[in-house]
This record gives C-alpha cells, sequence and structure tokens, in this order.
C-alpha cells in the first residue's frame, strides 16, 4: 500500500463512476485573530494497492500536531476500507468540522493506516498582518 497524495481543501465526494471531485485545494489559512476555528477541512488521501493488498480491511486515522510539539490537537475517527475486486486504489474523504488553531505556525497531518504512519501532509496558519 502505497500513500499517492493527501490533499486539504473545501470539499470532495466520488460520483456514480467512483471519480473523485476535490473542491478548492488549498495549503494556507489566513486569519485576523488567534485562537481561529476553520468551519471545515477536507482532508483526502488517496492510496495506491497491489493484488496481493485487496480484500483486507485498511482502518486510516488522521492526528493533528503543531510543527515541533507532541501534543496531539485532533484524532479524526476511524474509517475502514475492504478493497474488493480489481481495484488498484482507495480513497479517503475525511470531513473535519470547526477545527480550531490556537496560534500561528505549521501544523502538521498524520496519516495513519491500522494504526502506522504512512505519511503526512502540512497546514500553514497565519495571521494577518493587518
Amino acid at each position: 500500500m502505497k500513500l499517492n497524495f493527501a490533499i486539504l481543501c473545501d470539499n470532495a465526494f466520488t460520483d456514480k463512476e467512483g471519480r473523485l471531485n476535490v473542491i478548492q485545494k488549498f495549503e494556507r489559512i489566513y486569519t485576523d485573530r488567534l485562537p481561529t476555528t476553520y468551519p471545515r477541512v477536507t482532508v483526502v488521501t488517496n492510496f495506491f494497492i497491489n493484488e496481493e493488498e485487496r480484500d483486507k480491511e485498511y482502518i486510516q486515522t488522521l492526528e493533528i500536531k503543531k510543527d515541533g510539539s507532541s501534543d496531539i490537537i485532533l484524532t479524526t475517527n476511524q474509517i475502514s476500507v475492504t478493497p474488493i475486486g480489481d481495484v488498484d486504489y482507495i480513497n479517503y474523504i475525511n470531513y473535519i468540522n470547526a477545527l480550531t488553531f490556537d496560534s500561528d505556525g505549521v501544523y502538521k497531518i498524520f496519516i495513519k493506516i491500522n494504526g502506522g504512519v504512512v505519511g503526512e501532509t502540512s497546514l500553514l496558519v497565519k495571521k494577518n498582518d493587518i
């Protein structure tokens, strides 16, 4: 199992043909005040799986930490997928509502499958200097 990508966006969904739709991708949040709460962050991950990895259960969770800190800001609910048949990839769509950031800086989102970290992505939160 290989992580192909992790995307932060406002919304995502798959259509009836299974095609992934990502709406308003971003890597930064600018704010006028801190702490700030972002209404919804959607984290989309895509994994390639080979033939031997099919028909097994894969449970994804995300952990969010401020870079350089060991404190976990949020752990998402588990999402379970069992790829069946000739599927070559798995998409996970995680909706995180009302995510609060206490300070500006880089936040790391650790992607875990079956308890082990398989990748990460970053989000910059920056206070506007007005």
